[in-house]
């Protein structure tokens, strides 16, 4: 089974570039819209990585980071944040 990867960004254009890497890479993908979404996915399927937009519609991804940190089924997974 391919380890996955999470990206949490609200812009298509952004989850299609990670795609073509990611998938090329040989890892399996994950997409969510929404800090609300990416929280729910990665309590869910526990990917080997998050990669977040800081700037996301609603909830920023500092407070979903925050919110990752704070649970224990999901703390000690890796995130990396960006802000474009």
């Amino acid at each position: 089974m391919k380890p996955k990867v999470l990206i949490v960004d609200d812009e298509v254009l952004m989850r299609l570039l990670y795609q073509h890497h990611i998938e090329k890479a040989g890892y399996q993908l994950l997409t969510a819209s929404s800090a609300e979404e990416g929280l729910t996915i990665t309590r869910q399927e526990k990917p080997a990585l998050v990669v977040m937009d800081v700037l996301l519609n609603g909830p920023d991804g500092l407070a979903a980071l925050r919110a990752m940190k704070a649970d224990n089924t999901t703390q000690d997974i890796p995130v990396i944040v960006f802000n474009r």
